[in-house]
């Protein structure tokens, strides 16, 4: 079989936000089953502000922004002093790309709450991702500041450790995050989302093995929850299983049949097989469910120039390019596309892109040389990239 490839992050779904969050009890894991349309995002008329955010956590997990975004800003309406109920909403806009709004639900609520660290953590990440550096290192040294003083007055607190834990994922201090989901484990063996954040931090850190060994250990305590069958798959995938990644991401779409990202993986571990035509209806699946699924478009792309399906690849990476204009991984596998044509001026264009939009990673390098044997008169070598090795986005 040859080795495939494809541009970007793995997208599935973020770590568990609702056990032992801040200020909120424990999600009940039988929602993780519930279709995605009875998860709201109507706010009941009996329903709590914690139930409804145990809810709202629940949506944004599950890839569902948009309802997020509905049930907490109804949440908020009825509960104007909940700094969570603005974190939760800035979390779920932060993941939409509306950087602006979640800095103004962020800073809300810091204003009702300044020893909210949660709000803090997340607000540094959007910093981070608008390039406003000392403004998230900021964020994130007071955050860790505050969650360590707490250590101090009450060392026995598991959920101080899983808040400072995450404090540190966020900022990519794996090796300091986990020993603190360690401590958490030590104090509650039971912490469903202390071996989930930890599995995620041997996974950034490339300790795949201890990684599946956690998620596995969460599954025994919550076999009903989706996101961790989601999050065992990518992590097989990136440690080449991709057999174990196909039934992972099958027992995720028997619990919540309507996750696009579900569809996107599984096609991606039956692209990694061969089994492009099985990869083709996942990644039509997940298209379905979410039409803007700019890694299931350049995948699906991928697979069609595969198959030698070009004209099939060419719109759903110009598609990817339309909805994403600075992702280099679609021009550099639009580029491939047109020279496997030989239509070479138009592959020079894309890779020039690629080039341009990633001039420091693997997807610009495999430009340059794309772009040296063009000059030299020569069709390009085949260059094959491996995915970026992540697992969650940052939640």
């Amino acid at each position: 079989m040859r080795a495939f490839w494809w541009i970007g992050a793995i997208l599935i779904l973020g770590l568990l936000q609702g056990a032992c969050r801040e200020g909120a009890s424990t999600r009940s894991s039988d929602a993780v089953g519930t279709p995605l349309q009875g998860l709201g995002p109507a706010l009941a008329e009996d329903e709590t502000l914690e139930e409804a955010l145990d809810r709202a956590w629940l949506l944004v997990t599950l890839g569902e922004l948009e309802q997020a975004v509905r049930l907490s800003t109804e949440a908020i309406e009825r509960h104007p002093d909940s700094a969570e109920a603005y974190t939760l909403r800035g979390t779920a806009q932060a993941e939409l790309g509306e950087h602006d709004s979640a800095l103004k639900d962020f800073d809300k609520a810091l204003d009702i709450d300044g020893n909210y660290t949660r709000a803090r953590v997340e607000r540094g990440r959007v910093y981070e991702l608008t390039g406003e550096q000392e403004s998230a290192a900021k964020d994130w040294e007071e955050a860790i500041a505050c969650l360590s003083e707490a250590v101090e007055t009450d060392p026995n607190d598991a959920c101080v450790y899983d808040s400072r834990g995450h404090a540190y994922l966020t900022r990519g201090d794996y090796h300091l995050a986990i020993p603190d989901f360690t401590e958490a484990l030590k104090r509650d063996p039971q912490d469903v989302y202390a071996l989930h954040a930890r599995a995620r931090a041997y996974s950034y850190s490339g300790n795949y093995k201890r990684a599946i060994q956690d998620l596995t250990a969460a599954l025994d305590i919550d076999p009903n929850d989706a996101t961790l069958y989601m999050d065992r798959g990518s992590t097989h995938i990136l440690n080449a299983d991709f057999k174990s990644a196909v039934q992972d991401y099958s027992e995720a779409l028997d619990l919540v049949p309507e996750l696009a990202d579900a569809y996107y993986g599984r096609g991606l571990a039956y692209a990694q097989q061969g089994a492009y035509e099985k990869a083709i209806r996942d990644l039509d699946r997940a298209l379905e469910l979410a039409p803007g699924h700019v890694e299931a478009l350049i995948l699906r792309g991928t697979v069609h120039c595969e198959c030698r399906r070009y004209a099939k690849a060419v719109d759903d990476l110009s598609a990817a390019i339309e909805l994403d204009p600075n992702n280099a991984g679609a021009y550099y596998d639009r580029g491939r596309t047109y020279s496997a044509q030989k239509e070479w001026e138009e592959a020079r264009q894309d890779w020039g892109m690629a080039a341009e939009l990633d001039p420091d990673g693997e997807c610009g390098e495999y430009a340059r040389q794309g772009l040296e044997w063009l000059s030299q008169g020569h069709p390009p070598a085949e260059r094959r990239r491996r995915p970026r090795q992540r697992l969650w986005p940052q939640f």
